[in-house]
């Protein structure tokens, strides 16, 4: 994924360049994670695994680029957070576990609205994608034999932004969004050789982020 999302920042960049019309910039704020692991039905019954919800909250930064569709209020644009996250599950059990996280990239569209003060207001919907690596056991006897590889899903957003700052074709946007994602699943294997497929579905991030970008 690492190649496709140089090859896209180049040619927003480039096309930013050739049209004078667009933005870079970086963001700050702050994510919550949330997934429900699905019920698991076994025999004998005692070893039945109700359906469990958590989540996992924390800051992070992006670095996104936009150009404009013309003389239209709509840019498309690319979003990469330049960071690994670790999640993890530790209950002291055998179902203490982990993976990462890398490359979450958001490919979007946004449309904004004019204020009568040179603020704007704009929405934005878009697809996400994210690398899960290094999925391992950290205690216990189960072994995991495959994995989902990635996490994909559907975004939207809404947001302000300011006028300009000067002469210094700066903007600064509050936002707030929101991903859907796919289902993900693990193969895994006990020591008494009971083989399973646990899913995780209803998997959400919301996001509420300050950033700053430059026109050009």
């Amino acid at each position: 994924m690492k190649k496709i999302i140089s090859i896209l920042f180049v040619s927003i960049f480039t096309a930013t360049s050739a049209f004078s019309a667009g933005m870079v910039g970086i963001k700050l704020g702050y994510g919550e994670l949330e997934a429900t692991k699905n019920a698991i039905t076994n025999t004998p019954a005692a070893l039945t695994e109700a359906a469990e919800t958590k989540n996992i909250d924390h800051e992070y930064g992006a670095i996104f680029a936009e150009v404009n569709l013309g003389d239209s209020p709509v840019s498309l644009g690319l979003e990469y957070i330049p960071i690994t996250g670790t999640l993890s599950v530790a209950n002291g059990n055998d179902t203490d576990a982990s993976l990462e996280l890398s490359d979450h990239t958001t490919l979007y569209a946004l449309a904004a609205k004019e204020l009568s003060n040179g603020a704007s207001v704009y929405g934005k919907i878009g697809y996400s994608m994210a690398d899960i690596g290094n999925v391992k056991q950290s205690n216990g006897t189960t072994t995991i034999n495959s994995h989902s590889d990635d996490l994909e899903g559907v975004m939207a957003g809404i947001g302000v932004q300011s006028a300009e700052f000067s002469n210094l074709a700066l903007v600064a946007r509050l936002e707030a969004t929101y991903t859907e994602y796919d289902d993900v699943s693990v193969n895994t294997t006990d020591a008494d050789g009971l083989a399973e497929t646990k899913k995780a579905s209803d998997i959400n991030l919301t996001t509420f982020t300050v950033s700053l970008g430059k026109k050009f």
